[in-house]
């Protein structure tokens, strides 16, 4: 696999321009003064809209269970054409450290199927600062006192050091999960540098997912990407598409009465008002010259009209070519769509065509 990085916050694939290069090389006696506009014409494309050119890929994020259930979750959305998954890093769960998650990395890795079936594995520091209690209940904490920036740091120094010989074809590192500090650019920027550092060779840089702020259906509109080296995606999370007032949040455990949830559509809740937000994603893109990747959707399973939202999300990120893993696979019974008329949809959209096929 030739990997190159034309821009330096860009990364795309080499073999789509070098395919019609050969193709035009081909045809040289007939067209030979037109061979290298046509290649500087693919070349720019790649450049200017890195996300028409490379289809979106398509996923779900990975539950926590034990390394027997990853086993066979993943291999069941291999087998159903996924070709993402997003692996959360959750320090402290079920007294989890480091060593532990990165060792599960390797496992996985160690099986082939992410390679074999042409996946990327998103490496999620989903809670970096360990959950702590508030009022008898375990939360993540997303807040960064000054003191803990430093450890952070030093943790992706050493997720980077331990996985940098991973194909960044197949692994993408994504900084941190809904981190909402005023502080977050900055040390996403020190995190981001410290971990190319490590990586040193720009063919190893493994893309770098980043929100500039927690769940993201707010207007993207101010979204600007990290000044550091190498491949880098734009981030967002739509967990709020909801009217909050009356959309009682649910545990991983315990639905909320699906009563007490809005319907879809309704007023500010419709097919309109999910385009009009895609397409603000879409231009952050675009904007920023980067792909961009929705790492986290969700709707309650036993929602009434789950299957329609679930249905139109899908199929509106999949026309922007939008990088999409839905929330989240058998990781709980509030997410886990399958057996409900939910994962019909969802089918459709994992399975609809080779995602690298144009």
């Amino acid at each position: 696999m030739i990997t190159t990085y034309l821009n330096p916050l860009l990364v795309f694939r080499f073999e789509a321009w070098n395919k019609s290069f050969k193709t035009m090389c081909s045809l040289k006696p007939l067209f030979d003064s037109s061979i290298p506009l046509a290649s500087i014409a693919v070349l720019l494309a790649c450049l200017i809209w890195p996300n028409s050119v490379f289809a979106e890929r398509r996923g779900f994020v990975l539950g926590t269970g034990d390394i027997t259930v990853l086993k066979r979750d993943i291999y069941d959305l291999a087998a159903n054409n996924a070709k993402l998954v997003r692996f959360q890093i959750i320090l402290g769960w079920k007294t989890r450290n480091l060593s532990d998650e990165l060792r599960r990395i390797h496992e996985i890795m160690s099986w082939g199927v992410i390679q074999q079936n042409n996946m990327v594995i998103v490496i999620d520091f989903h809670c970096p600062n360990r959950p702590r209690k508030i009022k008898g209940q375990i939360v993540e904490d997303t807040s960064f006192p000054i003191k803990d920036v430093e450890r952070f740091v030093a943790d992706w120094r050493v997720i980077a050091q331990s996985l940098r010989n991973y194909s960044p074809d197949n692994m993408w590192f994504e900084l941190g999960n809904e981190q909402e500090s005023p502080e977050w650019r900055d040390i996403a920027t020190l995190t981001a540098k410290a971990i190319r550092l490590v990586e040193q060779r720009p063919a190893s840089y493994h893309p770098i997912c980043f929100s500039p702020r927690g769940v993201t259906t707010k207007p993207a509109s101010s979204f600007v990407k990290l000044e550091i080296p190498g491949p880098q995606i734009l981030t967002f999370h739509f967990w709020n598409w909801q009217d909050q007032t009356t959309d009682v949040q649910q545990s991983p455990v315990r639905c909320a009465d699906p009563n007490n949830l809005n319907a879809y559509p309704s007023t500010n809740h419709t097919k309109a008002d999910i385009q009009r937000l895609l397409d603000e994603v879409q231009m952050a893109g675009r904007r920023n010259g980067c792909q961009v990747y929705i790492s986290e959707c969700g709707i309650q399973r036993n929602h009434r009209n789950a299957a329609a939202f679930l249905e139109d999300f899908t199929s509106e990120c999949r026309t922007r070519k939008i990088h999409l893993t839905l929330h989240a696979f058998r990781e709980a019974p509030c997410w886990d769509y399958e057996g409900t008329p939910a994962w019909d949809p969802i089918l459709l959209w994992l399975r609809m065509g080779d995602p690298f096929t144009r």
